[in-house]
């Protein structure tokens, strides 16, 4: 009998132990939270930039930053404003150094074409095109 009682014993510790390790710890309630409102404003802070550059551009124009808060909402803050407007800026000097770039070498292959075709009337002569089939050529 004292066999059988040991074995029941070695039973009930191993059920004990199986059912203790496969039970895990329930999740912390303040973590949970902490985790959904990360999402809801990593999900609120994903906005278009055309959206943002007319918040931007109405902000340059002297829009009131505590006005365009309340009005647009869906977690727009008075930093988030000022940000794109910084951004916007930036971007729009940018683009300004970028087209004096595309222009000032717009003006320099004009200039080369016209070197071109200066060159090509001394040494082949007026219908320099014609000869060449400067016409034809894809553009």
């Amino acid at each position: 009998m004292n066999e059988f009682i040991a074995i029941a014993m070695i039973i009930v510790i191993i059920i004990i132990v199986v059912s203790v390790s496969e039970k895990k710890p329930p999740p912390k309630k303040e973590e949970e939270k902490k985790e959904e409102e990360k999402k809801e404003v990593k999900e609120v802070k994903k906005f278009e930039v055309q959206y943002m550059d007319k918040i931007a551009i109405e902000l340059i124009k002297g829009g009131d930053p505590d006005e365009i808060t309340e009005r647009e909402g869906a977690g727009i803050t008075k930093d988030d404003i000022n940000q794109w407007k910084e951004d916007f800026l930036k971007d729009i000097e940018t683009y300004a150094k970028n087209r004096r770039e595309i222009y000032s070498n717009i003006g320099q292959l004009e200039n080369d074409i016209k070197w071109f075709e200066n060159v090509c009337k001394e040494n082949i002569g007026e219908d320099w095109k014609e000869k060449t089939g400067y016409y034809k050529r894809k553009r």
